[in-house]
């Protein structure tokens, strides 16, 4: 009877801490989603890419717990930009004609997001922040 009642005991503390890891991994997956659009939040703006002469400006804004972005001027063409590892600000997205970006924000030293750079097809441009 004893044996019974500590399998019991023991069963009983294994189905409690199953439980709490579950309500603690949905918890975290709550949390993380916060973290996400407050991250969104300090990520939009818009952005400059110069190269060859030539420059690129997007816009990036949060919507609906969502990172949207599109060529400054043609917003109504977007896409959502989605995330592929928040602590590094490093996102994906495809335009429409299937082409992949790999997103990558940075910060200034004060902490703010002051730089986007886009990786396509083996080619890398940085661009700024701007107003």
């Amino acid at each position: 009877m004893l044996k019974s009642l500590l399998k019991l005991a023991a069963l009983a503390a294994a189905a409690l801490a199953l439980a709490i890891s579950v309500l603690g991994a949905q918890t975290t997956g709550q949390e993380k989603k916060v973290d996400a659009v407050k991250l969104y939040a300090e990520i939009a703006g818009n952005f400059d890419f110069e190269s060859q002469g030539r420059t690129l400006s997007l816009s990036f804004w949060e919507k609906d717990g969502k990172l949207w972005a599109a060529e400054r001027g043609d917003e109504a063409n977007f896409v959502e930009v989605k995330p592929l590892d928040l602590g590094l600000m490093k996102f994906e997205a495809y335009n429409p004609e299937g082409q992949y970006y790999e997103i990558l924000f940075g910060r200034d030293e004060s902490g703010k997001v002051n730089r986007c750079t886009l990786r396509v097809a083996g080619i890398e441009v940085t661009g700024v922040r701007v107003k």
